[in-house]
């Protein structure tokens, strides 16, 4: 028992180390290690998560808000999005999707087409637009909506996929981290917080 526990502090704090400093707290990376190192229950390993992100996002906040960089409408819109999807998810996790081999298969399927995406447009990055700008209100809120709702699933704030989608448009990542991170904090508090209410009506 005292091996995971030190297992599990060493992977959280390395991967908050190396990933928010681009908008995201690396929750989409140590859940597959919660599942199969650490062992964590499913579906307690969504809540697991987000309360990850809880813990990780506000000094990297404090900083952005500091310097300024939440300013602006980008970071409100996400927010407001993402929030009623994370609950929408949270609900399908406990309800429809309980059970750890399914989840397993959902995982896999998110993290493979995310992971090859991410590779190609490494190794050919695209020139950013000179007249680069942020998506309309409606796209972004569509946009927001879904990953809202993979968040709850999945157990992440969003930051790892609105971040792609963002910079695939162009927008450079100063504007994008705060943005993302905001929303990320700002999903994982509400989503812990519907998994708090939902054990009440489902067990484990």
């Amino acid at each position: 028992m005292e091996w995971t526990i030190w297992a599990g502090f060493a992977a959280g704090l390395l991967i908050s180390t190396v990933t928010t400093p681009v908008g995201v707290s690396g929750a989409v990376f140590l859940l597959p290690v919660q599942l199969s190192v650490l062992g964590v229950p499913s579906p307690a390993v969504t809540p697991t998560n987000l309360l990850f992100n809880v813990v990780a996002g506000p000094g990297a906040l404090w900083r952005y808000r500091r310097d300024g960089a939440l300013r602006g409408p980008l970071a409100r819109r996400l927010v407001v999005w993402t929030l009623p999807g994370v609950l929408i998810g949270a609900a399908v996790r406990v309800f429809a999707l309980p059970g750890p081999g399914v989840f397993r298969l959902l995982v896999a399927a998110f993290l493979l087409p995310l992971g090859i995406w991410l590779c190609l447009r490494t190794l050919r990055p695209a020139r950013r637009p000179p007249d680069a700008t942020e998506p309309s209100a409606r796209v972004l809120a569509a946009s927001a909506l879904m990953v809202g709702v993979v968040s709850g699933i999945y157990g992440i704030g969003g930051g790892s996929l609105l971040g792609p989608i963002l910079a695939a448009r162009g927008l450079p990542m100063a504007r994008i981290a705060p943005a993302t991170l905001a929303a990320t904090f700002t999903t994982s508090v509400a989503g812990a917080a519907a998994y708090a209410a939902l054990a009440l009506a489902s067990p484990g």
